[in-house]
């Protein structure tokens, strides 16, 4: 009878501090908006599959990222 009790009570105590610690660890805060823009000048398209845009095909780039302004390279 005691384990069992002791169980309970700890699985209560478990439970409750993981409660406590998601309400302290979920502060919201204001939403921030990034507005940049892209120069896409290397985007590859790898064609999978069927002719044509398709599921599967890929696109990679690496391309410089700008502040909003288009003139500061921001990535």
């Amino acid at each position: 009878m005691r384990k069992k009790l002791a169980l309970i009570v700890a699985g209560v105590l478990v439970a409750g501090g993981g409660t406590v610690a998601s309400l302290i660890g979920s502060s919201a805060s204001a939403a921030t908006t990034l507005k940049v823009v892209e120069h896409s000048v290397t985007d590859t398209v790898i064609d999978i599959g069927k002719p044509g845009d398709s599921r599967g095909d890929q696109l990679t780039f690496r391309n410089q990222v700008y502040d909003a302004t288009d003139t500061t390279v921001a990535g």
